[in-house]
């Protein structure tokens, strides 16, 4: 999603980008509300005129009920048939603000659920390690996230990973858990960020752990040193990228499309193209 207020010029642009890529579904933040023009105009494009579909994000934490259904209601009348419910800070399931708002995820999946059925696809949020839920541990996490498929969910997105052993191992503990839907990996340009400090404000922002080997290579880098960034962060991607969908072609299995993150940017689009021509999904 653009920055609010990008202008038309690179709103089309933008939109020409993004359906070049031919995914199979595109991720767009902000509210379907018509006060912003960047977001309607984006999501209508996308669905109606492209037919590429569109994921909207809800807050968990932020909705009561009738928030969270009249967000539904002009998300899917702008043609959106996907919702990406996202948690709350560590710690805050079971933590609602009133008796109006949700206590879980899994309550505002099952209610969503009930009242739209199969006429909304409703993702999840994953937790591999070096990542933290609501829930605030690993197991609990898990426990969780599969709480929250028994209530309905259709797919879950994981938190940005570094690490491919690390989803591989955490896509097996969700299959022990009893998940069966698919699980997406959640890649972060990390060539794109300006400097290693910019990614450590990211990272706790996200509430993401760096691997030991990210760190190293980071710390050998002057504050200063973006290309020194562009081109660890550019191998990052694409070894991450080949062992995730390598790895499955070698089983015979079919992975689930990796869920990239665009940093509101037009030029994450022709890069992350240049690294992965085949990418399935953004």
């Amino acid at each position: 999603m653009p920055r609010l207020h990008a202008g038309p010029d690179k709103l089309e642009s933008m939109i020409t980008a993004m359906t070049a890529t031919k995914p199979p579904f595109i991720s767009v933040s902000g509210a379907p509300d018509g006060r912003t023009l960047d977001f309607v105009t984006l999501v209508t494009r996308l669905s109606s005129v492209h037919r590429i579909p569109v994921q909207v994000h809800l807050h968990r934490s932020e909705v009561t009920l009738d928030g969270a259904a009249s967000f539904v209601d002009k998300a899917r009348a702008l043609g959106v048939q996907h919702v990406l419910i996202l948690g709350g800070e560590p710690g805050t399931t079971g933590a609602a603000k009133g008796t109006a708002h949700f206590s879980s995820t899994s309550d505002l999946v099952r209610c969503l659920k009930e009242r739209y059925g199969q006429k909304m696809s409703i993702a999840v949020c994953g937790h591999p390690r070096g990542s933290v839920g609501e829930a605030g541990t690993y197991e609990a996490d898990i426990a969780a996230l599969a709480e929250q498929v028994t209530a309905g969910a259709d797919r879950v997105i994981s938190s940005p990973t570094f690490d491919a052993d690390a989803f591989e191992q955490y896509e097996a503990d969700l299959r022990t858990a009893g998940v069966c839907c698919p699980v997406h990996p959640t890649l972060l340009p990390v060539h794109l960020l300006h400097s290693r400090g910019e990614l450590k404000r990211l990272a706790r922002a996200l509430h993401l752990r760096l691997p030991e080997h990210l760190l190293a290579e980071l710390a050998e880098m002057g504050d200063g040193d973006g290309e020194a960034m562009r081109k660890c962060g550019s191998r990052l991607f694409a070894s991450l990228y080949a062992a995730l969908v390598s790895r499955r072609a070698a089983e015979g299995t079919t992975p689930a499309p990796p869920h990239v993150a665009t940093l509101n940017s037009l030029s994450a689009l022709e890069e992350v193209k240049k690294l992965a021509p085949e990418l399935p999904g953004l």
